[in-house]
């Protein structure tokens, strides 16, 4: 985003394209609240479709029930009458949308599934839904806590060789997208800034391949133009003495 468009925003968006936990708690407790993406993304300085996309790829689903009423996600669920579907013995009258122990959509030949559509529009989630403690349907939840178990656990994969923590990628992004996605090359950016950055031109070539930075391979003038190497591995080592 340019700086002229941050400034018609009327404050500075923040350019690194990691969310931190302090503000995925942020997020959880506006969903919480029923608040939207718009106003959440505001309090936080970052673009709302960043909320959007943060939410869709983290939220969990869950097969809870009710109160009183196990989970039940098919479309027949409440005029359905039907009883002793299974040889668990007997229900004591109970229908078997309400049995505890064998869930009726497995083994129903007239289940269809339905799924809530308030899924499928902002805020995705059932955060702050009021219909929450009595529908038996799929729910979709946004944990702070659960999200940012993924995200570290997708960054240790990510990050496999990489010897920079979540800090210092921060920092490095700070220092180089901006000019990279002005036109700056790596080389120019190190020749003047090698104190302040502290790492070898390979290394920061080597985080923007993996998509660490904002900036990425289609920022570099030259890069998209270069075919990608071969690797070449060595699968056996011999002692030519």
């Amino acid at each position: 985003m340019s700086s002229r468009r941050m400034l018609l925003r009327g404050h500075a968006m923040k350019t690194y394209k990691h969310l931190s936990e302090d503000e995925r708690y942020v997020i959880q407790q506006g969903l919480d609240a029923k608040t939207s993406f718009k106003k959440i993304a505001a309090s936080l300085g970052r673009d709302c479709g960043t909320i959007s996309k943060e939410v869709r790829a983290r939220r969990t689903f869950k097969q809870s029930g009710a109160m009183g009423s196990p989970f039940n996600d098919c479309v027949y669920r409440r005029e359905c009458t039907e009883n002793m579907l299974c040889s668990e013995g007997p229900c004591r009258g109970k229908h078997c949308k309400r049995c505890q122990k064998m869930p009726c959509h497995k083994i129903c030949t007239n289940y269809e599934k339905i799924m809530c559509e308030r899924r499928e529009t902002p805020p995705y989630v059932c955060n702050g839904c009021e219909l929450k403690s009595r529908c038996t349907l799929e729910k979709a939840m946004y944990s702070a806590r659960g999200a940012q178990s993924e995200y570290k656990s997708v960054m240790r994969e990510t990050r496999s060789g990489i010897c920079a923590d979540e800090g210092e990628i921060q920092r490095l992004d700070a220092i180089f997208s901006a000019r990279i996605k002005n036109g700056q090359s790596i080389h120019n950016i190190m020749s003047t800034s090698q104190d302040e950055v502290m790492w070898s031109e390979k290394t920061i070539y080597n985080y923007i391949d993996k998509g660490l930075l904002s900036a990425g391979n289609t920022d570099l003038a030259r890069k998209v133009r270069f075919r990608p190497r071969k690797s070449k591995h060595d699968t056996l080592k011999v002692d030519k003495k």
